[in-house]
C-alpha cells in the first residue's frame, strides 16, 4: 500500500510540475516503463528516483521523506497503527449475558419463581 501511495504522489507532483514521464526517466537514468511501474505502485520507488523527482518538481524534501516508509517491514507497523479503528468490534447484542440485549429481549421472570 505504501508503494502505491508514494507512486501516486510521485505522479501527482510530476503532473503539477508539467514534467513528462520520459523527462523524469531520462533525468533519473531509468526506463520509462520502470518509472511508470513505480508510479502505479507495482515497483518500489527508489531513493534515487525520489531524490531526482524532489529536485525536479521543487517538492522541498516531501518526496524524499517517503523513502524510509517504503523499506520492507517499516510500513507494516505504520499501517497497523493508523488502521486500529477499522478493526471489527463485537456487537453489543451478542453473547450470553442478558444485560447486553435490549430490554424487550430479556427473558421474562415470574414473580415468586427463581
Amino acid at each position: 500500500m505504501a508503494w502505491r501511495l508514494c507512486g501516486n504522489q510521485l505522479q501527482l507532483w510530476r503532473q503539477a510540475a508539467n514534467v513528462s514521464r520520459e523527462a523524469l526517466a531520462a533525468e533519473a537514468g531509468y526506463g520509462v516503463e520502470a518509472v511508470r511501474s513505480m508510479e502505479m505502485g507495482r515497483r518500489r520507488p527508489s531513493q534515487h528516483l525520489l531524490e531526482v523527482a524532489d529536485t525536479m518538481f521543487g517538492a522541498c524534501g516531501k518526496l524524499k521523506a517517503a523513502h524510509p516508509y517504503l523499506e520492507p517491514g517499516s510500513g507494516s507497523s505504520v499501517v497497523r497503527a493508523s488502521t486500529w479503528h477499522l478493526r471489527p468490534r463485537p456487537s453489543p447484542f451478542t453473547g450470553t449475558n442478558c444485560r447486553s440485549f435490549p430490554v424487550s429481549c430479556r427473558p421474562r421472570t415470574t414473580p415468586g419463581r427463581s
